[in-house]
């Protein structure tokens, strides 16, 4: 599973779930596309938010991560 489908899983935007992380859309984007790494503390954030354990989320950027290798 990856941030997207987790996202789209709680029927949220890009914009609904900025909003909740006090973030810009853009940064959700880059997350999304894996044109940047989050934060512990954002890993932490999008776990609460999207109702996951912190290794769910952990998992959408490993994942994605090795799949580029």
């Amino acid at each position: 599973m990856n941030l997207i489908q987790l996202r789209k899983q709680k029927e949220l935007t890009q914009f609904d779930l900025a909003e909740k992380l006090n973030c810009h859309q853009t940064t959700i984007s880059k997350l999304e596309n894996q044109k940047s790494r989050p934060s512990f503390e954002m890993i932490q954030k999008l776990a609460e938010v999207l109702n996951v354990d912190l290794q769910t989320i952990s998992d959408c950027f490993v994942e994605e991560k090795q799949k580029e290798e």
